[in-house]
């Protein structure tokens, strides 16, 4: 069997967690961000963004601020 065939898809959960990390990470090193400069750099989708934060949130491992009125 050839090396590719053998290698296991990634799956759901993973890619959730990878996503979470990624975003967490970006976060901490931009914090305040938006959700689209989160999208941004970290080259995410916004729909996936925030599925992401919504898991960190429930998590309570971030919190959402208010919004300025500079945006």
């Amino acid at each position: 069997m050839p090396p590719s065939s053998r290698r296991t898809p990634a799956v759901p959960p993973l890619l959730k967690r990878l996503n979470e990390r990624t975003v967490l990470e970006a976060i901490r090193d931009g914090a305040p961000i938006s959700r689209a400069e989160i999208s941004r750099r970290a080259g995410i989708s916004k729909p996936t963004v925030s599925l992401a934060l919504q898991a960190l949130l429930d998590a309570g491992l971030v919190r959402e601020a208010e919004e300025h009125p500079e945006g």
